[in-house]
């Protein structure tokens, strides 16, 4: 399946990103007798309306017992986020990349970071790579060494973004109580 996942990923179309995000939401299935590939939806009678993943036909709504759900699992589900983020973070639309950089904000995956890593150099838009630079000073304020993290913070001060409180605050609070400043900084 991880291998799927990456050839699935590399199809430039718009039904990629779909598709995907319908395998990380368990809505995937395929049609036993055929192994054709479909977007399954339950509908009131206890049927699954099927629409071909390839073509967005709809098709004959049919029993459970005629599909069979593409299984993942957690690795999966990562991989499959970190293919999502991929699509977004390339997206020609600023505006899907800004929300994809968010995204990663709150809890960047290592594939995320290397995305990040590797697409910094390509990206045009100020607003975009002030928000990737912000990501990769998060990932060394949390894993970097003593220097590094001290010159994260100097350069993260006076950025308003919750994850940056966040991220400090947390580390803060695991300080042991004799090194904690004595100021009132949530």
């Amino acid at each position: 399946m991880p291998e799927l996942v990456s050839s699935i990923a590399a199809i430039p179309s718009d039904k990629t990103r779909e598709i995907l995000e319908f395998l990380l939401n368990g809505d995937l299935y395929y049609v036993k007798a055929s192994k054709q590939v479909v977007f399954a939806v339950k509908n009131q009678e206890e049927a699954y309306q099927l629409t071909d993943a390839l073509t967005n036909v709809a098709m004959d709504a049919v029993s459970k017992s005629a599909i069979k759900k593409v299984r993942t699992n957690n690795s999966l589900r990562s991989k499959i986020r970190s293919a999502i983020a991929r699509i977004d973070l390339t997206n020609s639309n600023k505006a899907v990349r800004i929300q994809a950089v968010k995204q990663l904000l709150d809890n960047p995956s290592e594939a995320g970071l290397q995305a990040i890593k590797e697409l910094l150099s390509q990206e045009q838009d100020d607003d975009v790579l002030e928000l990737m630079n912000v990501i990769l000073m998060i990932n060394q304020l949390k894993n970097g060494e003593h220097a590094q993290k001290m010159a994260a913070i100097k350069r993260l001060s006076d950025n308003l973004e919750p994850a940056i409180k966040n991220t400090m605050v947390t580390m803060l609070n695991a300080l042991p109580k004799k090194v904690k400043p004595q100021n009132n900084w949530p």
